[in-house]
């Protein structure tokens, strides 16, 4: 479920964001963090992206740690990060669809 998290706007993670889904069948993973203004009136983002699980478990990890100095009710995924990382050869075409979307909003955006 997405979640927003209440965080102040002087802290220096509030320019930050990340999209984080790790499941049985599927991992990927999306951040990012706005420059600061330079001037100009145009946004900027420096962003990363993964399918790799052993990456998308680090950011769920970290996420967790994270949101808990604002929202401890939502960072307790206790035990979750026992379960292992696989994909089976028949989850590779979720990661080719998803490769593909990202690449054409980046194309068209």
């Amino acid at each position: 479920m997405p979640t927003e998290i209440p965080i102040p706007a002087a802290d220096p993670l509030a320019r930050e964001w990340a999209i984080v889904c790790e499941a049985p069948r599927f991992a990927a993973c999306l951040v990012g963090l706005q420059r600061p203004p330079d001037g100009g009136f145009e946004q900027r983002f420096e962003t990363i992206w993964t399918i790799e699980r052993p990456i998308v478990r680090e950011a769920t990890r970290v996420r967790c740690e994270l949101v808990g100095r604002f929202a401890p009710q939502l960072a307790d995924l206790s035990g979750r990060f026992d379960d292992p990382l696989l994909l089976a050869e028949e989850d590779w075409q979720t990661v080719i669809e998803l490769t593909t979307r990202m690449v054409q909003y980046a194309v068209e955006g």
